[in-house]
């Protein structure tokens, strides 16, 4: 990636989003400390409390830490007071500890099993699924998340006062991933993902506007369902209305309304109004400061489909030749050049 998003944006109570090219991960451990389980690796940063002091060391994959161990580098960080003494847990929390703790060595196996049997617990449930949803196992991460629905009022209290932080990061895009933090809101999110992992479109439908009618302001809940809406009833006016209607007065802000703009537009396309639907994504183009390519990419060539349906070949190729000078392999781009046919028409020699 050519820049770097540092800037965190607020969704809903429990969840924020960031950018970045690394996949699913979770971050797990008690305040003071942050772990983060991704495809980058493990890291740990651990803040000592009284001391000034933390560090941060990269912990090797479940197989490894059984065999080596990992370096740490120490560097001055801003003072902290120690953290009042949690209360001595029963046997079911202390399972929930153990799983914290088997999760922090890598070892998600045992977690796992320690996080089942303290699953009456919701935040040993909502973490119990999310373990399952990283061994793909979606249909029991399913029902750990049901679990935890059933007492919302819970979620988080066990994190809380044993002071355990957790977040999961949910990819968006290639470059956008989602930050979720233990709460209703989080888990119903998480829920949505599990059904759309089943290709259970329907059910994560419905999940989703359960989400967005709660709170029409999250636009992450919003992206994920005009994304379900335009691939899954792309011939339905009516649902396509949906889309524009959660797309009104959305503000180019940063990636995540910029998808929001460009299913916008794709909706407006499918309802027949390709003015529209191009106005949108030039509206969406004007913006290309702290936007990640993929985006921009994605919204160009929509716009270039959209010139070529309406006769305007050469504002198509403009777009199309813009998309290949970034990306040559993008789509079937070179193949709208005509670059593949004559290559292809190339390399098969004289008749």
């Amino acid at each position: 990636m050519g820049f770097r998003f540092q800037r965190r944006l607020r969704i809903a109570p429990g969840v924020s989003v960031n950018f970045s090219r690394s996949g699913a991960s979770l971050s797990v451990g008690p305040r003071g400390a942050k772990m983060t389980f991704g495809p980058s690796g493990t890291r740990m940063t651990l803040g000592l409390p009284g001391t000034g002091l933390s560090y941060t060391h990269k912990i090797p994959s479940a197989t490894r830490v059984l065999n080596g161990t990992s370096r740490q580098r120490a560097h001055i960080a801003s003072p902290a007071q120690a953290p009042a003494p949690a209360p001595a847990p029963n046997p079911v929390q202390q399972a929930l500890i153990n799983g914290v703790k088997d999760m922090e060595r890598g070892d998600n196996a045992s977690a796992l099993m320690h996080l089942q049997g303290a699953a009456e617990l919701p935040d040993a449930a909502f973490l119990a699924g999310m373990i399952l949803m990283t061994m793909h196992r979606y249909r029991e991460a399913e029902n750990y998340f049901l679990q935890a629905l059933q007492y919302p009022w819970e979620i988080g209290s066990s994190f809380s006062a044993f002071q355990i932080h957790t977040q999961i990061n949910l990819p968006v895009t290639h470059e956008l991933t989602v930050h979720i933090t233990p709460t209703v809101h989080g888990v119903n999110l998480m829920l949505a993902e599990a059904y759309q992992q089943l290709q259970e479109w329907d059910k994560a439908i419905h999940q989703l506007r359960e989400i967005v009618n709660h709170d029409p302001s999250d636009i992450v809940a919003k992206v994920f369902l005009c994304e379900l809406l335009v691939d899954t009833h792309s011939n339905d006016p009516e649902v396509m209305q949906e889309v524009v209607r959660m797309g009104e007065g959305v503000e180019n802000e940063t990636d995540v309304h910029a998808a929001m703009l460009l299913y916008k537009a794709r909706a407006l396309a499918l309802l027949r109004m390709p003015q529209a639907a191009r106005d949108t994504l030039t509206m969406a183009l004007r913006r290309t400061k702290d936007r990640s390519q993929h985006i921009l990419l994605a919204l160009r060539y929509e716009r270039a489909r959209i010139y070529e349906e309406q006769g305007q070949q050469t504002m198509a190729r403009a777009d199309y030749e813009k998309i290949y000078a970034i990306d040559p392999d993008y789509e079937d781009v070179s193949t709208k050049l005509g670059i593949g046919e004559t290559n292809s028409s190339q390399n098969q020699g004289p008749a």
